[in-house]
């Protein structure tokens, strides 16, 4: 279907997932070489639900990568997890810097998801939901992940009316999870 925005677009692909772990990717972003091999290999050696990695934007006329400075290399049990992605430092509500092992997403619900179409920071309730069912989360204080904040038609780029209230319905589902 056309249009059926990011969250039903992401239920769609997960449904099709069929090997042990799945990553999303912004269209207009760009990963390092090895992005997906380093985090494979730290999912399988650590046997992590989830592995987060760190990020570069990119920005200005010059297109200059800048390092997002709150990395670091740590292994999060059960109970440091969602504390340490509230805290919004090493753990961003971004998709893109996270690997998950796919039986996370598949044998729980993802309501979230389903969120209308036009949602705004979707990410920061599906991360929430997924990162609860975790038992251990992998670190990676490299930059793997390059944003491009360069990209005028890009959806972060569009403002969007009703900010406040789309803030709540996010934050209401973070609550829920």
């Amino acid at each position: 279907k056309e249009r059926m925005g990011i969250g039903i677009s992401r239920i769609r692909g997960i449904e099709r997932v069929s090997s042990p772990y799945f990553y999303f990717m912004d269209a207009d972003d760009t990963l390092a070489p090895d992005c997906l091999e380093t985090l494979l290999n730290a999912a399988r050696e650590t046997h992590a639900d989830c592995v987060n990695c760190s990020f570069s934007y990119i920005k200005g006329k010059k297109g200059k990568a800048h390092y997002y400075p709150f990395a670091k290399n740590a292994v999060l049990g059960r109970k440091n997890i969602l504390k340490t992605y509230f805290d919004d430092a090493s753990i961003r509500g971004f998709c893109w810097t996270k690997l998950y092992k796919t039986s996370i997403a598949k044998k729980r619900p993802l309501l979230v998801l389903g969120a209308p179409l036009d949602m705004q920071f979707e990410d920061v309730a599906l991360n929430c939901s997924l990162l609860s069912y975790c038992d251990k989360v992998v670190l990676l204080k490299r930059s793997l992940y390059y944003y491009d904040k360069t990209n005028s038609g890009s959806a972060m780029s569009v403002t969007r009316k009703n900010r406040t209230f789309r803030h709540l319905v996010v934050f209401a589902l973070v609550r829920y999870f």
